[in-house]
C-alpha cells in the first residue's frame, strides 16, 4: 500500500530527531486525504476525531488540498487496485460536513473535475462542487 495524497504532502511534514533517525511526520490533512482512497468506518472516525479536535481540516482546506491532488482521481492502472475516490467523496461529505458533494458537477465555478476526464495539472486543477443542500439527518 501506498501514500497517496496530496502533492504538497512534504512540504506540511514535520521532522523530528531521535537518536541517530530522522522521523518524518505528514500533517494530519495529508494522512486524512490519504484515508479517501479506501474509506473504510476506521478512516471515516479518524475525519471526525481530528476535525473534534483540531477544528480541521474545514471544507474549504480539504477543497483546496483535492483541487491539487488530480491524480487521486484519474482511473488505476490495470496493476493497481481500483478505487472510487469520487464515490468515497460522496460518501464522506454529508458525514462529515453535513452537506452533499458531487465531485463531477462541471456547470459549476466550484467544480472538483478528474484525471479521467483528462485534468492531470495543477495549473488546471480540480475544483469541488459543494451542493449546499440541507444537512442530512440519521
Amino acid at each position: 500500500m501506498s501514500f497517496r495524497t496530496s502533492p504538497d504532502w512534504f512540504k506540511r511534514t514535520r521532522s523530528y530527531k531521535i537518536g541517530h533517525c530522522t522521523v518524518i511526520v505528514p500533517d494530519p490533512i495529508d494522512i486524512l486525504i490519504g484515508k479517501l482512497n479506501p474509506l473504510e468506518e476506521k478512516d471515516i472516525e479518524a475525519f471526525r476525531r481530528v476535525i473534534a479536535r483540531t477544528g480541521h481540516p474545514t471544507q474549504d482546506e480539504l477543497i483546496r488540498e483535492l483541487r491539487l491532488s488530480v491524480d487521486l482521481f484519474r482511473p488505476a492502472f490495470a496493476e493497481e487496485q481500483a478505487t472510487d475516490i469520487t464515490g468515497n467523496c460522496r460518501r464522506l461529505w454529508p458525514l462529515i460536513y453535513g452537506r452533499e458533494i458531487d465531485p463531477r458537477l462541471d456547470d459549476h465555478p466550484a467544480r472538483l473535475g478528474c484525471a479521467a476526464e483528462g485534468i492531470r495539472s495543477a495549473r488546471h486543477g480540480l475544483a469541488l462542487q459543494t451542493a449546499f443542500s440541507a444537512p442530512m439527518t440519521g
